[in-house]
């Protein structure tokens, strides 16, 4: 708690911030900038600040205490990935009797620290948990923190399909689900998984089916 409170005190100067313990060890910051100002090179103001504090923090408590963060844009959804990347880091590339400060970056050159099946379970958890929503090649990118471009031939190199052909038959077995489960509208389902609209979706479902939602209904 005193830790907690030294960093708190420190960030709170230059940020918005919210934290908290974790597994009697860790201390999680959710760092924003003050009052929806864009704060310039924050990145190196919170690094700075993280070296001020940690000789005296290591006085303090009299044992190792390293800071990993992350310099991307975060979602409050991705929070608890987030840190189990840095926990991987810490105990695959630290050496943890160094007390450090570093910035973690899911890129290609690391990729082995993070483990693709971790990425690519993120990636269809929340493609599954969103489909209704925004789930552009753009905005997967961001969940994982790679390029566009990249995450597309990464996922077909690793899956041995393209990303959209997983999508699209994630959208067909819940349409198909939907329709034999439940008494909801064709439209109703359309809407929920994101067509913009009822034809698009019926000409989908009879490409991939050779028969429309209401003929499939009723066959099974």
């Amino acid at each position: 708690y005193k830790v907690k409170f030294i960093l708190d005190e420190k960030f709170e100067e230059n940020f918005c911030i919210e934290s908290f313990l974790v597994e009697d060890k860790y201390i999680i910051w959710i760092v924003q900038d003050k009052n929806s100002l864009y704060i310039d090179n924050k990145i190196k103001i919170f690094q700075v600040i993280a070296e001020e504090c940690q000789k005296i923090i290591i006085n303090l408590i009299n044992c190792i205490f390293s800071v990993g963060f992350s310099g991307n844009d975060i979602e409050l959804e991705n929070i608890s990935y987030e840190f189990e990347i840095i926990k991987k880091y810490i105990s695959k590339q630290v050496d943890v009797k160094i007390p450090m400060i570093y910035q973690i970056d899911v890129s290609e050159k690391n990729m082995e620290i993070f483990g693709v099946d971790d990425i690519i379970n993120k990636l269809e958890s929340y493609i599954s948990n969103n489909i209704g929503s925004d789930i552009s090649l753009t905005k997967l990118a961001s969940i994982v923190h790679f390029n566009p471009s990249y995450l597309s031939r990464f996922y077909k190199k690793n899956r041995g399909i393209k990303i959209s052909e997983f999508i699209y038959n994630l959208k067909l077995d819940k349409a198909k689900e939907m329709l034999i489960k439940s008494d909801k509208k064709v439209s109703d389902i359309s809407e929920s998984l994101g067509f913009d609209t009822v034809s698009a979706f019926c000409a989908f479902f009879k490409k991939k089916e050779c028969c429309s939602p209401a003929q499939y209904r009723l066959k099974n």
